[in-house]
Order: C-alpha cells, then sequence, then structure tokens
C-alpha cells in the first residue's frame, strides 16, 4: 500500500487564514526586493513559494557559470588607469556577489588581490615578500 500523495489534516478556521496572510506578506518581500526586469518572471504567481520557485527555475542553473565568471574577473583584477577607489569598488562588488552565491572570498585573499591588482606607481604601499 502506498502512502497517500497528500497529507490530510485539520487546522482550525483561523489557521489557513494566518498562513495566507503571511505568504502573501513574504511574496511582497521577494516582489519589493526585485528590479523590474526580474519581476517580469513573477507575472502570475499566487504564493511566495510559486515566486521562490520560479526564481530558482530561473538563475539556479546560472550560479555555476556566473561562479566561475565572477572568479575569473577577481583573480584577474586590475586598477589599470582606473582611480582607486573605483578599482577597490569594483574588487569590492565582485567579491559581495561572490559570497551572495555562496563562495566568499576571505578578507585576506581580497586584500591580497587587491594589492596585486595596483599598478607600479603604488608598489611602495605594498609589504614585501
Amino acid at each position: 500500500m502506498e502512502p497517500p500523495l497528500l497529507l490530510h489534516v485539520s487546522f482550525p478556521t483561523a489557521l489557513p487564514d494566518l498562513w495566507y496572510k503571511r505568504d502573501q506578506l513574504v511574496l511582497s518581500w521577494i516582489v519589493m526586493s526585485l528590479t523590474d526586469v526580474v519581476l517580469s518572471k513573477l507575472v502570475g504567481c499566487t504564493s511566495a513559494l510559486d515566486a521562490w520557485t520560479r526564481l530558482a527555475a530561473a538563475y539556479g542553473a546560472a550560479n555555476r557559470h556566473g561562479i566561475l565568471h565572477l572568479k575569473d574577473q577577481f583573480n584577474t583584477l586590475n586598477c589599470g588607469s582606473d582611480p582607486v577607489d573605483r578599482y577597490l569598488t569594483r574588487a569590492k562588488d565582485v567579491a559581495d556577489r561572490l559570497a551572495a552565491l555562496g563562495r566568499p572570498i576571505s578578507d585576506e585573499d581580497l586584500v591580497s588581490r587587491c594589492l596585486n591588482g595596483l599598478g607600479e606607481s603604488y608598489l611602495p604601499l605594498c609589504p614585501g615578500d
């Protein structure tokens, strides 16, 4: 005998209303945190689970490629002709995006990469080996 596909549970009448209100609250949080481009993928979603599932389907598979791309960006960071503040902001942005994908860069590696990417004019600031 196979188990039933649905579990039949009786709730007090107030519980489904509370559940629905909380679900709609979470759905509104998700919707309000998205850009218009991403938001268009959620047209027709009626629950937080539906929205989350669509987002996972749309962006979950891209994580591996995105992680590899960001790691490559991080490993090849250099200041070039940019002002140092712009360069450091770029480095921090890449590190933050990797952290958001579950692949954080250690502070030590971030500092090392930033120092190694500075031009020769900043060489006196970099500690020797």
